[in-house]
């Protein structure tokens, strides 16, 4: 059996998306709905072209209930999808250079002299690795007296 002209050229892969099928589909739909109006209407009886034009409209209404929201969906998820993939890298991105920096400040903690360094300048240190951590400057103090006390044996 020969299809139609302006049915031929469509080919339903199993690879084809949801997306593609509604493509095609609706492409589908235009050219009937093209025969319609240029060859059915003037070719065939008024009854005839009624039940084609109805039938027309079911396939449109059955296309548009099974793909309509459904389409909408995965788009919707696969944005949702990128925009939260582009968050978790720039949180990523965030992490790695405050661990960087915690990391150059207890360098820096590492080849002071903790016996030369001023009162304020040991505040500035205290509250950059506060701030940096997220831990409170007593947490902080605490745990540097005990460094330089040596009671802490550096992880590494």
């Amino acid at each position: 059996m020969m299809l139609p002209s302006w049915v031929q050229g469509f080919v339903f892969k199993k690879s084809n998306t949801h997306m593609e099928i509604k493509s095609k589909l609706s492409l589908i739909l235009k050219r009937i709905k093209l025969v319609l109006k240029k060859d059915i209407k003037t070719n065939y009886s008024d009854d005839y072209a009624k039940g084609f034009q109805h039938a027309a409209l079911l396939f449109q209404v059955a296309m548009d209930k099974e793909f309509g929201k459904y389409v909408q969906i995965e788009e919707n998820k696969s944005l949702i999808i990128r925009e939260k993939e582009s968050e978790i890298e720039q949180l990523s991105v965030l992490l790695l250079s405050k661990q960087r920096h915690i990391d150059h400040l207890e360098t820096i903690l590492e080849k002071a002299s903790f016996d030369s360094l001023s009162a304020s300048k040991m505040t500035k240190v205290i509250n950059l690795i506060a701030f940096a951590t997220g831990q409170s400057t007593k947490v902080v103090r605490g745990k540097l007296s005990d460094i330089l006390e040596g009671k802490v044996v550096k992880n590494g």
